[in-house]
């Protein structure tokens, strides 16, 4: 056995193993293994096809079923390589993207915020942030835009954002940007507003956002952001907006924004006339913020 692991640059266990899962025959005869030819003629052929990609159970079927039909067992070994392949190149080009986003800084430098944008943002969406903080100094503020991006950071690989999102988010003009951070730092001091004010700050929010998604909208953008509202009302994205605003005054906001925005596409929605939604009922306060 050892003679014919150093013949085919193998292993004594290997061949055992062989063994064991019916791949290789046990010589016959008592006390000494005689391997003969073919002994090693089928070790080299179990390599070859192991180099080749095959699997050990594929390599089973080869060789103990003669009816198998070998181009279809070869064509299926070369396409879960070629799909190897596609993700292989897929994780190369999110580790450029990622390397990418660090140019900027000097070879072993770190920095708290050095992943904050893992998955990163659409360039639309991270200009638009960009654009809404500049020249703004109140550190709540900043935080809440922050926020924000963290949570589409969460919604990115679950799909929810419709790609239709990003180009028309581009296109915001800055008269519009002025109101939306009117509405953001309305936000940001809601602890100091009386619960109605707070519904009605929240219900302007919904209402600034979808005037201008009706003034500026095509009726492919207003139909990809009402599947996308919808979509927040769906399990667990409520759990994860709750999870950033555990505040229960924020919450309220939130809560009443979702609901105003929902509404109002609704009616504007060219694909969905008439759509009579299920009234959203939400969990209790003190249930929201955590995942069970």
């Amino acid at each position: 056995m050892k003679e014919l692991a150093e013949y085919t640059d193998t292993t004594v266990r290997t061949i055992r193993y062989y063994h064991q899962i019916g791949l290789l025959p046990v010589p016959e005869g008592a006390g000494i293994r005689d391997y003969g030819l073919e002994h090693l003629i089928r070790v080299e052929r179990i390599r070859h096809l192991r180099r080749s990609g095959l699997s050990l159970t594929s390599i089973q079927n080869l060789i103990a079923n003669n009816g198998i039909d070998v181009a279809r067992e070869l064509q299926a070994t070369e396409d879960a390589i070629n799909q190897q392949i596609a993700t292989l190149e897929n994780q190369r080009d999110r580790l450029r993207d990622l390397r990418s986003g660090l140019s900027g800084r000097c070879l072993g430098e770190t920095s708290e915020s050095q992943f904050d944008l893992i998955p990163p943002l659409p360039s639309q969406l991270d200009d638009i942030c960009d654009r809404l903080t500049e020249g703004v100094d109140d550190d709540r503020f900043i935080a809440l835009i922050r926020k924000k991006k963290q949570l589409t950071q969460l919604f990115l690989p679950r799909s929810v954002i419709p790609g239709e999102l990003f180009d028309w988010a581009a296109q915001i003009d800055e008269s519009s940007l002025v109101t939306f951070r009117a509405d953001i730092d309305r936000f940001t001091r809601i602890n100091e507003l009386a619960p109605a004010e707070i519904t009605a700050a929240a219900h302007t929010a919904a209402d600034h956002f979808i005037d201008l998604l009706q003034k500026t909208g095509t009726s492919l953008i207003i139909n990809a952001i009402y599947r996308y509202l919808r979509a927040l009302r769906s399990t667990p994205i409520p759990q994860l907006i709750f999870l950033a605003f555990p505040n229960p005054v924020e919450a309220r906001y939130v809560e009443a924004q979702i609901d105003r925005l929902c509404t109002r596409i609704a009616d504007i929605t060219p694909s969905y006339p008439g759509r009579t939604d299920t009234p959203h009922t939400p969990e209790p306060l003190d249930k929201q913020g955590s995942f069970t």
